[in-house]
C-alpha cells in the first residue's frame, strides 16, 4: 500500500486522521460509518485492491478463462487462491464484467460459498468480494441468484461463520436486494433476522449501515415488512440512535417509529473486505 506524498511514513498506524481519510479518498475507498481511526484503518486495511484494480489492464479472453478454471477444486489452493485474488480485482472495474460473466465466473465464484468447498475462509472472502460487484449491475444480480447465490451467502451470516464473511456477506446481499424477486429469496433464505443482529451494539459502524441498507431494500417488498419488525428491527435502530447514529436510524423510521421503505434502491456504503 502507498503512504501519501511528502515523507509521511509508510507506516498508515502513525498517520493522523486527516491523513487517513486523503487516502482513503485517493484510493476510492467509501469510509462513510468510520467513527473512530481505528475504523479508518480497518477500511485501509481491509480493501487494498481497489487501487491496484483501477491500474490493472484487462485480461485477454483467453487469459481470463483460464483464470476462471483455476478457480476449480482440482487446482492446489495457491494457484486457487492467487487466480481468485486477480478475479476479485478485476470486477472492482466494471469495464470487465462482461468478459468476467462470459468466461463462466458466476458458477465458479458461488460454488466457493459452499461448505467445505474452498481450502479456508481468504477463499471464500474473496469470492464474496468478487460477486457483491458482479451484484451492482442490475442485469447481474439475476445470474448471481440463479446460480444460487443467496442462500448461500445467508448461510455465511449465521453465528458460526468467520466474523469476516458474516460481514461480507451482509454487504453483498446490498446490490443483491434491489431487484424485486431476490427481495422476497432474501427474506426466505432467512437473512432478515441475520441482519437485524449485525444492528446490535458491537458490529462495526460500517457493518451495521451495511445490514440497514439491504434492511431498508427488504422493506420496499411490504410482505417483508412484518418479519423486518417481528425480528427485532425498531428496538435495534432505536438503540442505535445518537449523535454517532442519525446516518443509520434515520433511513429506516418514519416519525412514528414505524418500518419505512427507501424511495430509491441503497447501494453498499462500504466496500467488502479484501484479504
Amino acid at each position: 500500500m502507498s503512504s501519501p506524498e511528502n515523507g509521511i511514513s509508510a507506516d498508515p498506524s502513525q498517520w493522523s486522521v486527516r491523513q487517513l481519510k486523503d487516502e482513503l479518498r485517493r484510493l476510492a475507498i467509501d469510509f462513510r460509518g468510520c467513527v473512530e481511526k481505528q475504523d479508518l484503518l480497518v477500511a485501509l486495511q481491509n480493501a487494498p485492491a481497489i487501487a491496484a484494480s483501477a491500474a490493472r489492464p484487462a485480461l485477454p479472453r483467453r487469459d481470463l478463462r483460464n483464470l476462471v478454471l483455476t478457480l476449480g477444486a482440482d487446482s492446489r489452493p495457491e494457484e486457487q487462491f492467487e487466480a481468485l485474488r486477480t478475479l476479485t480485482q478485476l470486477c472492482y472495474d466494471p469495464e470487465n464484467w462482461a468478459a468476467i460473466v462470459a468466461a463462466g465466473a458466476i458458477p465458479m465464484l458461488v460454488q466457493l460459498l459452499r461448505p467445505g468447498a474452498s481450502h479456508g475462509d481468504d477463499l471464500q472472502m474473496n469470492a464474496i468480494a468478487a460477486l457483491s460487484q458482479l451484484a451492482q449491475s442490475a442485469e447481474l444480480a439475476a445470474p448471481i441468484a440463479a446460480a444460487g447465490a443467496i442462500p448461500l451467502l445467508v448461510q455465511l451470516m449465521r453465528p458460526g461463520s468467520a466474523v469476516g464473511s458474516q460481514h461480507n456477506a451482509a454487504a453483498a446481499l446490498i446490490p443483491l436486494s434491489i431487484t424485486p424477486a431476490n427481495k422476497v429469496a432474501i427474506a426466505a433464505a432467512g437473512a432478515i433476522p441475520l441482519l437485524v443482529r449485525l444492528l446490535r451494539p458491537g458490529a462495526p459502524p460500517n457493518v451495521q449501515l451495511n445490514a440497514m441498507s439491504t434492511l431498508t431494500n427488504l422493506a420496499a417488498n411490504s410482505a417483508n415488512v412484518l418479519a423486518i419488525v417481528d425480528a427485532g428491527a425498531i428496538p435495534a435502530i432505536v438503540q442505535l440512535m445518537g449523535p454517532d447514529s442519525d446516518d443509520i436510524a434515520h433511513l429506516f423510521l418514519s416519525a412514528d417509529g414505524s418500518v419505512v421503505a427507501m424511495p430509491e434502491p441503497v447501494l453498499p456504503l462500504s466496500a467488502p473486505i479484501q484479504w
